[in-house]
């Protein structure tokens, strides 16, 4: 939950810094003018609306898609809150598990619990769900769009991993060693081993991080370093997971793929009915935010 806070914060942060602004909202040149400003520069009363759109050739937010991404982890979160009562039911015996027991490709990587490198993970996935903080330098117009894409990510990456975590029960390998923290086995997190939450939620943050960038910088030299900057703090935190004892390494490699399909699936989903920067009028059907309704748009 701490680390879906931290989404929002960061979407606040960049609507805020637009919202008080100096130049958030100054006249844009003639070639860029919305659909609600006039040539000489005044606005229509509803003046917010354009920004809330985003200029349109990167991503747009929809009526449609952005409802139902955000009611769906809703709804998944009051789903898991159910089944997360009924889990902690279980409790453990005080018997140590047997690691003959653990398939030989997870067995290599198991590690006894450690408090340094646990606080440690924590640091690192703090600094990599602020990676999308890049997005600072990017036209104004699509920060809020940026930014509630974002919180959409982290929104269902946290609320399927939870569930995942409640419809499944693996202890956590620190179960198998003898010095395991006590307070998670009172809180009953022991047993929530797969999939590991933290890599899950980082490799969101740098997924959506790399993959955004690219789309608004396509011929940028800053791609490669801000990929590899994104991903090698993801990595950082699968491997601290590893080594603190809290994960085994296919919870790692699952928390990975799934985190990377939500931060890449949820902006691609928002490319579905963008602009058309060319003149040419390309065949598909669209939604569009109007300031006395929507309009829906068939080419052929």
């Amino acid at each position: 939950m701490i680390k879906s806070i931290f989404a929002i914060c960061v979407f606040t942060a960049l609507s805020c810094a637009f919202a008080y602004s100096d130049d958030a909202f100054s006249a844009l040149p003639e070639a860029s003018l919305s659909d609600n400003e006039t040539p000489d520069g005044k606005r229509s009363p509803n003046r917010f609306l354009p920004y809330l759109e985003g200029s349109g050739d990167y991503f747009v937010l929809n009526p449609i898609t952005d409802p139902i991404l955000v009611g769906s982890g809703i709804g998944l979160f009051a789903v898991d809150l159910n089944l997360h009562r009924l889990k902690n039911d279980r409790r453990f015996d005080g018997a140590l598990y047997d690691r003959d027991d653990v398939s030989a490709f997870d067995r290599w990587a198991m590690r006894p619990y450690s408090r340094a490198l646990d606080i440690t993970g924590d640091v690192f996935i703090g600094c990599t769900m602020a990676t999308p903080l890049v997005f600072a330098s990017v036209d104004k117009r699509e920060w809020i769009t940026i930014g509630l894409m974002y919180a959409e990510t982290m929104l269902l990456t946290h609320v399927v991993k939870n569930l995942i975590k409640s419809l499944t029960f693996r202890p956590r390998p620190y179960m198998y060693f003898d010095g395991y923290p006590q307070k998670y086995v009172d809180s009953g997190d022991w047993n929530n081993s797969f999939p590991s939450g933290h890599t899950m939620q980082a490799f969101a943050a740098a997924s959506f991080t790399s993959f955004v960038f690219a789309m608004y910088f396509p011929g940028s030299l800053w791609n490669i370093p801000v990929s590899a900057g994104s991903y090698a703090l993801a990595a950082t935190v699968a491997v601290l997971r590893l080594s603190s004892g809290n994960h085994f390494l296919t919870d790692v490699l699952s928390g990975a793929a799934f985190g990377t399909v939500f931060g890449i699936g949820v902006p691609l989903l928002h490319r579905i009915g963008m602009k058309d920067s060319s003149a040419k009028k390309k065949r598909g059907a669209s939604l569009t935010v109007l300031p006395n309704g929507f309009q829906a748009v068939v080419r052929f």
